[in-house]
């Protein structure tokens, strides 16, 4: 397993700054990176070759619009596990660790969290109407002040046992009772929090130059957000009037000369991963929200699989906010609710259990299984009365219940109404007259008439 990968979503990116992006991130410890290829006209695969045969880069074919989290949701599920530490970056941003010239080193100090979160530091155009002949890192220079608003943004690297599904592209939903923190170890709620950057900061070249920009308007954006404007460029190139150069101060330590035409010189004496075989998930041609979907109940079967209830909670907070509106949601939800409430029962917690239900019976009232685990819950809880209603709820759908028949049967057994409780049990022994529950049942009440 390597300690350290980065996940990049890329579709049409400049060639020279592809791979300036790799030997850069490799010079300061990155081991492999996993490359999703959103239908670039000169597909990733031929541009990074070398890459690819060195073992460095593993590319997947990713088609559709819009599709970046679904992406970094594959990502994480299907290659994530071939890594302990996963970052989640764009092609124009750049790690800088301050207190090491080594990312992985860095990264040691935050193992019991579930992520760490990187602040953004937005850099502008530093004059240039078409695009530079050196390097991104060594041409754009000049950055916006600390405190611009935009510089709150975090980007996640996330420890992949902990993170359980992207929430937007820039944070990470995790396994209950883990989180993503700062530099700092404040916890991170979603992706914007007071900057912290003296110990890392991620370079973001957003504008890059004039000219780059306006190529950036052309190709559109890759969630379904409104198309960026030139407006947009003077926004953030405008403030950026602060050199920084932290960045090549990091570089000077790692390349002996400081040339950085020699990036790729010095990266390739990096040592080559471990080989390992990636089976990548097959996605052409496959709805993206199917496949999301795919992805999460096989995360709900391998909790339950190995009893991991903290995933479980995770997935069933964050599914109905991600998926509620699409047909394939509802036999997930049900499978979901149903291994949760089973492990909640077991496990003793059953005030989790009784809200697990009560959400999924208001979610769906016309689940039979959700309406069962709510009136074991509401009788649980001494509310005999919505029990009943709960269970009359099931018989109106499925008048051959036996399961409700006989808890209807025991429930006005206990509430002294051995009339009713007798009609219900001797229906059930109708059904199947070897029912055992209906059959103890049946004696209970009969001890109890005259």
């Amino acid at each position: 397993m390597d300690y350290l990968t980065l996940c990049l979503y890329v579709k049409d990116e400049d060639d020279d700054y592809l791979h300036e992006w790799i030997n850069y991130h490799i010079l300061i410890g990155v081991e492999r990176f996993f490359i999703y290829d959103n239908e670039s006209n000169i597909p990733v695969k031929q541009t990074l070759a070398q890459e690819i045969s060195d073992n460095r880069v593993v590319v997947v074919e990713f088609p559709g619009k819009g599709v970046q989290v679904s992406a970094y949701a594959h990502c994480l599920h299907y290659l994530g596990t071939h890594t302990r530490w996963l970052g989640f970056i764009d092609v124009d941003e750049f790690l800088v660790p301050k207190t090491t010239t080594d990312l992985r080193e860095f990264l040691t100090a935050y193992e019991a969290y579930g992520g760490l979160g990187v602040h953004w530091l937005m850099f502008g155009s530093s004059g240039y109407i078409e695009k530079p002949s050196g390097s991104q890192i060594s041409s754009f220079i000049q950055a916006t002040p600390p405190d611009f608003e935009p510089n709150n943004f975090i980007k996640s690297i996330v420890q992949t046992h902990y993170a359980v599904f992207p929430g937007k592209v820039h944070h990470f939903y995790y396994k209950a009772g883990y989180y993503v923190v700062d530099e700092n170890y404040v916890k991170v709620t979603g992706f914007e929090m007071p900057r912290a950057a003296d110990k890392i900061q991620l370079n973001h070249y957003f504008t890059r130059s004039k000219e780059q920009f306006h190529q950036k308007i052309e190709r559109g954006q890759s969630a379904d957000v409104p198309p960026r404007t030139m407006d947009e460029f003077y926004g953030y190139d405008n403030p950026a009037i602060h050199e920084d150069r932290c960045i090549l101060d990091l570089v000077e330590k790692l390349l002996p000369d400081g040339d950085l035409t020699k990036l790729h010189q010095y990266a390739a004496y990096k040592p080559i991963p471990e080989k390992q075989v990636f089976s990548v998930y097959p996605v052409v041609k496959k709805s993206h929200v199917k496949m999301e979907l795919e992805i999460m109940t096989d995360i709900v079967e391998q909790a339950c699989a190995a009893n991991d209830i903290r995933s479980l909670l995770t997935v069933y907070d964050v599914a109905p906010w991600r998926f509620n509106q699409h047909v394939w949601f509802n036999s997930f939800y049900i499978k979901t609710v149903n291994f949760l409430w089973d492990f909640s029962m077991q496990a003793g917690k059953y005030a989790q259990a009784a809200k697990i239900s009560k959400e999924a019976v208001a979610y769906n009232p016309y689940e039979i299984t959700f309406q069962k685990r709510r009136a074991v819950n509401l009788s649980m809880g001494g509310n005999s009365l919505g029990a009943e209603t709960a269970w009359h709820s099931v018989l109106a759908r499925d008048p051959q219940d036996i399961d409700t028949l006989v808890s209807l049967g025991k429930l006005y057994y206990d509430t002294g109404r051995y009339d009713q409780a007798l009609s219900y049990l001797r229906t059930a022994l109708k059904i199947n007259p070897k029912d055992q529950d209906a059959l103890d049942g049946l004696n209970m009440v009969l001890e109890r008439i005259p």
